[in-house]
């Protein structure tokens, strides 16, 4: 789960490829057009510089995929870490990027 500051609400991808939202009082189902396939564990930040939220890894995914609050697309970024569970991200707004530690290859 990752905090929009965007959209103002948490932004939450479950293990059966559900995307949920909290805004501070109600869950909300999403149900967008495009979805990461179901994965467990996996790491979700938001992006400052692209106004989106980016979930990586999980035991059983591969891929990166950006969430715009309505829907999900997947990223090619020219390198990508091995997928990976129970690792963490940070969002370092000095430097303007996504930092990946950890977890279980």
């Amino acid at each position: 789960m990752a905090y929009d500051p965007v959209r103002q609400e948490c932004v939450l991808f479950g293990n059966y490829g559900q995307t949920w939202v909290w805004n501070g009082a109600d869950w909300t189902q999403r149900s967008p057009l495009h979805s990461p396939p179901s994965r467990n564990t996996p790491t979700l930040i938001a992006d400052g510089t692209s106004n989106t939220v980016l979930l990586f890894g999980g035991s059983n995914g591969d891929g990166t995929w950006a969430w715009n609050g309505t829907d999900w697309k997947e990223l090619t970024p020219s390198t990508v870490p091995e997928g990976r569970q129970y690792s963490t991200m940070v969002w370092d707004s000095f430097r303007k990027r996504g930092v990946l530690f950890g977890g279980d290859v």
